[in-house]
Formats: structure tokens, C-alpha cells, sequence
């Protein structure tokens, strides 16, 4: 099995996944590791690792804000004993950043539209 895609570098070639789900975890990376499907990519789902802390500057407003959407809707699924043994903080899990270390916002007014 291929090691893990890094989650942006996923994105930034795939588009934002429409199906996420927790499979694992890496102790050595401290990164959570998730089945990601991708509508651009033909041999979907893949593995992709994703750390506590993701700097997301590549990615629009929009993919940022779709990102946080998906990773807090699979926080749930991540057994307690994972985020204890990665020695993450119960509040501060997967949160996507902009390149300025700024929490991404779930506000799109600002979009343009």
C-alpha cells in the first residue's frame, strides 16, 4: 500500500474530497491519517495524512472553509485514545489555517457575491 498523501498536496491536485473518514493514526508524523475520496481523482479513495496544524495558504477562502467543514465532521470519529496518544489538545484538533496562521473562517460573505 502507497504511504499516505499529504492532505494539501491532495487537495491541490484532487480538489476538495467529498467523502473523508478516519482510518488511523501516525505516532511518528503525529498526523491522523484518513480515506479521502476525490471527485478528479479516477482511483479513489486514498490514504491522506493529516497534522493537527494544516497551513493551508495554497488553497482559496472557499476550499479552506470546506476542508475545516470536513475535518470537523470526522473529529467525532477519531477514538479519544488517538488524540490522547498524539498528545493533541481536545480544542485545537485538525484546524485549517491560512498562510498567516489565521483560523479559517466559516463566514463566506466575503467572497465577492
Amino acid at each position: 500500500m502507497n504511504p499516505p498523501s499529504d492532505v494539501i498536496e491532495a487537495i491541490t491536485q484532487y480538489g476538495i474530497p467529498y467523502h473523508v473518514r478516519y482510518m488511523a493514526y501516525s505516532i511518528s508524523n503525529r498526523t491522523v491519517i484518513l480515506l479521502a475520496s476525490f471527485r478528479g481523482m479516477p482511483k479513489s479513495p486514498i490514504l491522506v495524512s493529516c497534522p493537527v496544524r494544516i497551513y493551508a495558504a495554497a488553497l482559496s477562502q472557499e476550499d479552506r472553509v470546506s476542508l475545516q467543514l470536513n475535518l470537523d465532521a470526522i473529529q467525532s470519529s477519531v477514538p479519544e485514545k488517538a488524540w490522547h496518544i498524539l498528545d493533541m489538545n481536545r480544542e485545537r484538533r485538525l484546524i485549517v489555517l491560512d498562510g498567516e496562521g489565521n483560523t479559517t473562517s466559516m463566514d463566506l460573505k466575503d467572497k465577492g457575491t
